[in-house]
């Protein structure tokens, strides 16, 4: 099957002469570009490219150091692990060995994606997915050093106990901020998602850089924002998807309409529109105008770094074999990763954080709970 980025190449194109046609528009650079250099916390494989890919191309192409810090591995995201093992719809759901191989796997799309970015610094803590919420959890209930779990995707196995707490998250997250010089700005995700690990990992972000005698400048990139009937993925970014639940069409479906994936995908992909404020949102973000080579073009970067994560589109397999050209990308059936590529990504700046609005510019060619 032709690559997604290829099948647009005629509606990119396009866009690119849109693109250069466009009037400039108002833009928060000189704000978000005003430090010495960038460290990047997320929560799982793929969320750094999603919010953050504008932002880190930006400070490497200022020559400032970037670090991208990656928490989890998202190794329970079974239904992307399934297809990964079995290298289409069908066969045995992951066993704990499957998940962590996964894992390694994700590891490794973080480290193509981002060296389209500038190459940063990354570095992996490790911790399962799903544990920064549980580490949070366990922090309000007051068992600190309780085991973080590994998730199972196999009903009849046990999860996993690690050697992963929340005092040893807190007390990494705290090294992590104290550790860049004062001045760097430090981006993360938002504590008001609706995905648990986004959330808690926002929070505790919060507390960590607030128990500084000099708190660095943070911001937020909200990745899951909550939305109306409580499916992220289909309704943000906007626009919705055209199909909810074609995840969870019958095996055989997607053979008998051919090309609906790639349709799927197209509809969303709108790399000339402005990032959308979630309506959750209040107070008015900055606005990062990204460079053109991110989001105009056959092959824009942003696209290029998204493509990198095959286990996550439905387009690799564990065993390297090419994916039936039927159900090819039916991970993100609902066009969920590419309908990223935006012209800006926005950011929130923390309560009482250095960070302020500046004359807008025009586009660019811890503590205890």
């Amino acid at each position: 099957m032709i690559p997604f980025s290829r099948f647009l190449l005629a509606l990119c194109l396009g866009v690119s002469a849109i693109a250069s046609a466009a009037p400039a528009q108002d833009c928060d650079n000189d704000t978000l570009l005003n430090h010495p250099q960038l460290l990047v916390v997320v929560p799982h494989p793929d969320d750094e490219v999603l919010g953050f890919s504008g932002l880190m191309q930006a400070y490497a192409e200022l020559h400032r150091p970037v670090h991208v810090v990656v928490v989890t591995d998202g190794d329970a995201a079974c239904g992307a692990c399934q297809f990964w093992r079995n290298g289409g719809e069908s066969g045995p759901v992951c066993s704990m060995d499957d998940l962590l191989a996964f894992g390694h796997t994700r590891r490794a799309e973080t480290q193509t994606a981002t060296s389209l970015l500038g190459h940063p610094s990354v570095t992996f803590l490790g911790y399962p997915d799903e544990g920064i919420g549980a580490a949070l959890a366990q922090l309000e209930a007051g068992e600190p050093d309780a085991p973080i779990d590994r998730v199972s995707c196999d009903p009849a196995v046990a999860t996993m106990a690690t050697a992963f707490t929340g005092t040893g998250l807190v007390r990494t997250l705290r090294e992590l901020v104290a550790n860049v010089p004062s001045g760097t700005l430090i981006a993360t995700a938002e504590p008001q998602a609706a995905h648990p690990d986004h959330a808690a990992l926002g929070r505790l972000m919060t507390l960590a850089n607030a128990g500084l005698g000099e708190p660095r400048p943070l911001v937020f990139g909200m990745v899951h924002p909550s939305t109306r009937g409580g499916n992220t993925e289909c309704s943000y970014p906007p626009p919705s998807a055209t199909d909810c639940a074609c995840a969870e069409k019958a095996e055989g479906y997607f053979a008998a309409h051919p090309g609906l994936l790639d349709a799927e995908a197209q509809a969303r992909y709108r790399p000339n529109s402005p990032a959308s404020v979630p309506a959750q949102m209040a107070g008015m973000p900055l606005r990062l105008c990204l460079a053109p080579t991110l989001f105009t073009g056959s092959e824009p970067l942003k696209l290029r770094a998204i493509e990198a994560f095959g286990t996550q589109l439905g387009t690799s397999s564990r065993a390297g074999t090419p994916i039936p050209p039927s159900v090819r990308g039916l991970t993100d059936c609902q066009g969920f990763l590419r309908a990223y590529v935006h012209r800006t990504e926005l950011f929130w700046p923390a309560s009482g954080g250095a960070l302020s609005h500046a004359t807008p510019t025009s586009a660019p060619g811890g503590a205890k709970l």
